[in-house]
Formats: C-alpha cells, structure tokens, sequence
C-alpha cells in the first residue's frame, strides 16, 4: 500500500472532510461545557488526526502522490486523542449531570439521531470487517457515507443536549 496510489476522487477526499468537521463542532461544544482542558487537547489530537488523513487524500488526488506517513499517523495519533478524552471524561464524572443528559438524549429529537449514530456505528464496524480497502473507492464510498451520517448524528446528539 505504501507504494501504491489509491484510487480516490476529488469528490470522496472532499466529502471526507464533513465527518471531521461534524467532530470538531460536537467535541468543541463539549470541551467549552466542561471547560476541560485535558478533554480539549484530546479532541484536537483526534481532529488533527482526521484533518492530516482529509490532506493525505487530496495529495494523492491532486499531486499523485501517496506520503504515507500522513495516512499511517491515523492509527496512533486518533486513539491517543481518544485515550485523552476519555480519561478527562472520567476525571469530570462526578461534575457532569450523566441522568440530565441521559434523560435528554432519550427524549425526542435526540433519540433519533442516537439511534442513528448506534446504527451507523455498528455499519462502521462491519464495513471495516467486510469491506476494508479491498474495494477500492466504491467501499470507501460506502464508509465514507456511513462515517458522515454517524458522525452529524453524533453532532446532533451534543447540540440537542446540555445536561441540565
């Protein structure tokens, strides 16, 4: 794969772009609610991670050139920013209102769109099994599609909650 030029669109690397743009919004949101620092440098790591993956494909599509590197940062540097947020999650759990948001999430429209994302997430995780990068850009497409939906449902899930 280092070697190889994968076959994306223009079109894919830029609807790439959505999902991590839906990412930055909602974990902003939640970073300016917790005013957790630890949880703001976790979502940055994890949006940088994402925003270097958007650059890698627009290099191949418009440069032809494949700099691995910018792809193979993916898998160290989004769990990292994962760990991070997590950890300030459970550092804040006594300060976070956890039945409020439940309660709200559970409540109408937020409970569409957290069905939405659970469902999406479950796609997410058997096209990673089934499909891989096997299929070139008609299952990137199908993830790509998938991973937008889930990640603006998630966004939604945040902007239709405040905990209270």
């Amino acid at each position: 794969m280092k070697n190889e030029l994968p076959d994306y669109p223009l079109s894919l690397a830029l609807v790439d772009l959505l999902p991590v743009i839906f990412f930055f919004v909602a974990t902003l949101i939640v970073a300016l609610r917790t005013k957790s620092v630890l949880f703001m440098a976790g979502s940055a790591l994890a949006f940088a991670a994402g925003l270097v993956q958007v650059c890698w494909k627009l290099i191949i599509v418009l440069a032809k050139k494949n700099i691995w590197p910018l792809h193979a940062q993916m898998k160290f540097v989004m769990p990292l920013g994962f760990l991070l947020m997590l950890i300030a999650l459970v550092l804040m759990r006594k300060n976070i209102n956890w039945s409020g948001i439940v309660h709200e999430l559970l409540s109408m429209p937020s409970l569409l769109f957290l069905i939405l994302a659970v469902l999406c997430c479950v796609g997410m995780i058997v096209l990673a099994v089934t499909l891989g990068m096997k299929d070139g850009a008609k299952s990137q497409w199908i993830e790509e599609g998938v991973n937008v939906i889930f990640q603006a449902s998630v966004m939604m899930c945040v902007l239709l909650t405040n905990g209270s």
